[in-house]
């Protein structure tokens, strides 16, 4: 391969500290090393042996290898080949990203947005090393995306973290169609050398020493619908996807009401609260409780409708039926529950009680 200015010296190129931490990855990442590798003159079973992989990871994509592993195969490789673009060049050589199962149902979410919060929910299928966060701010929107480790990865590793934001700007593109760019491309680590080469290869602008890795999206750009997206399948593909993940949508309303029967409580039962719990977003847990016909709205009603009987029954004071049912006051929870029975609570427990045994 023809030197040009985007090498490093290799006399002043160290590798990649060792990183602490043993989350794996799918060997499906190293889709297209071999081709990479060789065509920088380098011997591909070799450097895979010298970080520990087995060969066999080139050819079945369903290997779980150790992220660390992945790194430190990177980070040798662009040292060997002088190569600082080899993180990128290696991003772009894999077209669209393999991400098992999940790339059924990401091409069928109809817009992108939608798209980005199944990945982040069920990302984990692909490997649990791997951070990803959509944030949506007044101005823009943010996807943030690197390598989940407990040591300072990005300072340690850049190549392979342009190579996981590069793959995130892959995935979109094969989502809503190639010829779009994101408003900017971020980076933590500093830039080494001439990155005029950059711009070229990634089609959009990339900077270096920001405070996050990651892509800066108008808000514009997650309304975006999905290219061929099928609402038709879009059920269908999520469902396989929750069968893989051990979670069906029967399993998720009961979780939801276990979880608010808890948190009411506490005073803390949101549905922002609740999604979290259960690793996800809240529009994210409204979507997958839509497609029962239910919402969180509808739940926490059901749920409170369920235990206010049980405790007005039990003889409990009002004003401890209110508190525990997460309400601020007692008038409160009397007009709630007005509307909700059609009576008073005084009035419910008296038609409701069971009849007392008769004295002998």
């Amino acid at each position: 391969m023809a030197r040009t200015s985007n090498t490093v010296p290799r006399a002043k190129a160290r590798p990649p500290a060792r990183l602490d931490g043993t989350p794996t990855i799918r060997s499906a990442t190293l889709s297209h090393y071999t081709q990479v590798a060789s065509s920088m003159q380098l011997d591909p079973a070799a450097m895979l042996k010298r970080v520990g992989l087995d060969t066999m990871c080139l050819v079945d994509p369903n290997i779980p290898i150790p992220a660390i592993r992945l790194i430190q195969l990177i980070e040798y490789s662009a040292i060997e080949a002088g190569a600082r673009d080899f993180g990128i060049r290696l991003a772009l050589a894999r077209g669209v990203p393999d991400l098992g199962p999940l790339n059924l149902l990401l091409r069928e979410e109809p817009n992108l947005r939608s798209a980005l919060r199944s990945m982040q929910s069920y990302l984990h299928l692909h490997s649990r090393s791997i951070r990803f966060v959509l944030q949506e701010h007044a101005d823009r929107a943010t996807l943030e995306s690197d390598f989940a480790m407990t040591a300072p990865t990005p300072l340690l590793a850049p190549q392979s973290t342009e190579f996981i934001v590069c793959g995130m700007l892959q995935a979109i593109r094969w989502l809503i169609g190639t010829g779009w760019s994101p408003a900017l491309m971020c980076v933590t680590h500093a830039a080494r050398g001439d990155t005029r080469a950059y711009r070229s290869l990634l089609g959009c602008r990339l900077e270096f020493s920001q405070s996050f890795n990651g892509l800066v999206l108008k808000h514009a750009d997650l309304d975006r619908p999905v290219t061929h997206s099928n609402p038709l399948l879009r059920k269908y593909a999520e469902e396989y996807v929750r069968t893989l993940a051990g979670v069906s949508i029967s399993d998720l309303q009961e979780k939801v009401t276990e979880l608010i029967a808890a948190l009411l409580p506490t005073g803390r039962c949101s549905v922002t609260t609740v999604a979290r719990h259960l690793g996800m977003d809240r529009s994210t847990l409204g979507r997958r409780l839509a497609h029962v016909n239910q919402s969180y709205s509808s739940i926490l009603q059901a749920t409170r409708v369920k235990l206010a009987g049980r405790s007005c029954l039990s003889g409990w004071p009002l004003a401890e039926v209110a508190d525990q049912l997460g309400f601020a006051d007692l008038s409160t929870f009397s007009r709630w529950f007005t509307s909700s029975f059609g009576c008073n609570a005084k009035t419910w427990r008296s038609t409701h009680a069971p009849p007392t045994p008769p004295s002998v």
